[in-house]
This record gives C-alpha cells, structure tokens and sequence, in this order.
C-alpha cells in the first residue's frame, strides 16, 4: 500500500515537473524569439483602456502607434509596454490613458478576474516577473492554474507554427460605427447617474501606473497621461474630486493632457465613453495638429 501511495505521489511531482519545465522553456523561447518591431517611422506610442482605444486613430497620427486595449489594466500593460519599448528604442514618447473609472478598486479585481486573466496572461505571462505571477496565484489560484494550461497551449501552438508576431495582437485604433447617446441620455434623464459613495480607490492597479511611469524614465521615454474626451453626463462631482486627488497623491510629478473636456458633439460619440469613428477622425487629426503644444513641458519633470 505504501509503494502503491508512493508511486501516486512520485508520478504527481513528475508532472507537476514537467509543466514547470515546459511554462518555462516556453517562456524562455517566447522572450528570444518574440516579435513587437515596429516600423522605425514611430517615435510615439498610447497605451490605455477602451476610452484611448477608441479615441486615436493612428492612421490619421504620424509617427504614434495606438496600442490601447479594452479592459486592460495598468498590471497587463505594464508587461507589454516593457517589451515594446525594449524592441523598439526609437520610441521617445509614451502616452498613457488615466480616466476617471480607472482609479477604483473595481479594476484591481479585474487583474485577477478569470475573464481578464483567462485572456490576457497568455500574451504577457513570459515578460511577467516573479512577484508578478505570485501575486496572480496568490489572488485567484484555480483561475492562475487555469491561465497557465491556456498559456502553454498558445505557446507550443505559436512554437509549432513558428508565429511570433506579438506586434498586432496587443491592441490597437477600434473604430466604433454606431452612436447610441441620444437614447442613453433620455435613459439617465429618467434614472440620474449614482455618486456610487461605496467605491474604494484602486491600489494595485494604480502601483502599476506607477511602475509604467518609473520605467519610462529608466529608458529615457518622455511619459504623459492622458484622459480622453467623454459625454459630460459621464462626471459626477464625488467621481471628479476623487481623480484629483488620485493626481494630486500619486502622479503630481506627471503631466496630464486634460482632454475631457473637448468639444464633442452627440452625434460624434458612440455612447457616453466613447468616440464613435466620426468623433475619433475629427478629434485624431485636432490632437495631431496640436500635438507639440500639448507635450510643451513648463517644467522638467519628465
């Protein structure tokens, strides 16, 4: 019965072993072989939410690469702002999106949510460091577990294929057709927007910001922050008191371009958040034509 237990176990350490061996030889082929080149033309790149996503259209900005992805946190593109800036050292600015619903806890949550981490840890697991994966298994381990067999699948697959163009899968300009402002405005005037009183400030998500901010200027990068036009129904006084002070706290030495308050018609949005494609093209070419005025530094923080 002993030698019967002892077998299972061995057998057991074995696998887990080998899966240890495999996530990182993978890992270790994924950080050699792994490609986020871009063109030598860009010197400027966005990364953000879907507020951003939907915002610049870089076909209409020379010289800036959206990168941008809905529902990422600061923790996922931290990973991927590493890499690129490492890949591409021509870059000199990076611009990154800090709205208004990005400052709560709910998006520390997200960081380990197994819709979030299912998706995104795959790409960005083999630039991940120690802390970072502890901090994953350590939140939500049966989602970690699960991400990690999902990551191996994705890396053998791209190492059978030999696919290693990352530079198209990490976001980008999505251009949004439709406009649905008009019917959410007759919604709130009949169900006014919450101060929602219960929200916490975020504290994971925003270290994160922090770190992206820290090694920007490790690399020499230049690095603002953005926050993109929204529909003014958006706001609420508690939600606009709370992101100036996050500013004041934690990012007074960073310069924000404050854009939430260009003008944007109705008709220019696909709904309260975000820029349909009319509103982008027309915001897209505003912000590159005035684009050295906004970078305009007063003092040398950056």
């Amino acid at each position: 019965m002993r030698g019967f237990i002892f077998k299972i176990i061995f057998f057991m350490i074995l696998a887990v072993g080998i899966v240890i061996v495999m996530v990182l030889g993978t890992h270790f082929l994924m950080q050699r072989h792994s490609n986020y080149v871009l063109d030598k033309d860009y010197k400027m790149v966005i990364f953000g939410n879907s507020h951003s996503e939907c915002a610049y259209n870089d076909a209409l900005i020379p010289k800036l690469k959206n990168y941008s992805k809905s529902g990422e946190t600061y923790f996922y593109t931290f990973q991927k702002m590493k890499e690129v800036i490492k890949q591409n050292p021509q870059i000199e600015t990076v611009f990154v999106e800090l709205s208004n619903n990005q400052i709560y806890t709910g998006n520390d949550k997200a960081i380990y949510s197994a819709e979030i981490m299912n998706t995104m840890y795959p790409t960005h697991a083999a630039y991940m460091n120690l802390s970072d994966h502890q901090f994953l298994l350590f939140k939500n381990p049966l989602v970690f577990m699960n991400s990690v067999s999902i990551s191996l699948k994705d890396k053998l697959s791209r190492l059978v294929t030999n696919d290693f163009d990352y530079k198209n899968r990490i976001g980008g300009y999505l251009p949004l057709h439709h406009n649905k402002v008009d019917s959410l405005i007759m919604v709130m005037k009949k169900k006014p927007l919450k101060e929602f009183l219960d929200r916490d400030l975020s504290s994971y998500n925003l270290g994160y910001l922090r770190k992206i901010i820290e090694h920007c200027r490790s690399k020499n990068k230049k690095i603002f922050l953005l926050r993109s036009p929204v529909h003014d129904l958006k706001f609420t006084n508690k939600s606009e008191l709370e992101y100036q002070k996050i500013l004041d706290m934690m990012f007074s030495d960073v310069k924000l371009i404050d854009l939430k308050d260009f003008e944007v018609k109705n008709d220019e949005f696909a709904d309260l958040n975000h820029l349909n494609i009319k509103g982008a093209e027309r915001f897209s070419k505003w912000f590159d034509k005035n684009l050295n005025k906004l970078t305009k530094l007063k003092t040398s923080k950056n």
